[in-house]
């Protein structure tokens, strides 16, 4: 299966995730029918300014960050990391 989109085009809804600091810009680009492997989902969120997602778990999957613009910062097993814009960062196992 081919998927093919401009995630810049979707619509993005307001969400407080993971029960972080304001809300967020975001939307599901590919759901799990899209793959023909374990990938549970595709998201494109934008944080504001002051916005964060929440601290939360993950049970045997991983989570890849790719920052277009912009920098910032998260925590995984108590250890805060630097994200940088065109750094891909793999979160999990």
């Amino acid at each position: 299966m081919r998927n093919q989109r401009n995630f810049l085009e979707t619509p993005l809804h307001d969400d407080c995730i993971h029960e972080g600091e304001g809300l967020c810009h975001h939307a599901t680009i590919l759901p799990a029918e899209a793959f023909e492997a374990p990938i549970r989902f595709v998201n494109y969120t934008i944080l504001p300014k002051g916005a964060s997602f929440g601290l939360h778990t993950h049970g045997d999957d991983n989570e890849l960050y790719i920052l277009l613009s912009g920098s910032g910062h998260y925590t995984w097993n108590s250890v805060r990391r630097a994200l940088l814009r065109a750094k891909i960062d793999r979160i999990g196992l």
